[in-house]
């Protein structure tokens, strides 16, 4: 049997309407797992049936992160009540690349790549965030 070409993936993966449906709340910013399967009438299992999909078509990329390990806590000018639901994506970005620079004791290079981003990405950020 002939292996599937990465546009025969694409289409694949784009012809499920939910799949296009979750490409298309993707394409405003990332989102977790369970913020997708929201709107979706269908299993948390489901939603992660269809990322496989549209992982492997190349669409999109998945990453995993234990929010447990992270000990988020929001920054200093927030109220201390604030949960990570309250949070602004901004709020919990910057936390994020706090940890992680501190992980890295300082290192942008290492800190980036914990991150998944480049170091000029992690370093536009950190300027966004006065870090």
């Amino acid at each position: 049997m002939l292996a599937a070409k990465p546009i025969d993936r694409i289409f694949h993966a784009l012809g499920d309407p939910t799949r296009r449906s979750m490409v298309e709340r993707l394409s405003q910013g990332p989102l977790s797992v369970s913020r997708l399967a929201e709107p979706l009438a269908i299993t948390l299992a489901a939603v992660v049936q269809h990322l496989q999909i549209l992982e492997e078509s190349g669409l999109v990329r998945t990453e995993k992160v234990d929010i447990g390990d992270l000990n988020l806590t929001p920054p200093r000018s927030a109220a201390t009540s604030a949960s990570l639901d309250e949070m602004s994506l901004e709020a919990v970005e910057s936390i994020l690349i706090r940890k992680a620079l501190a992980r890295a004791q300082g290192n942008v290079s290492q800190a980036a790549e914990a991150l998944g981003l480049s170091r000029g990405a992690l370093y536009r950020r950190m300027e966004k965030y006065a870090i």
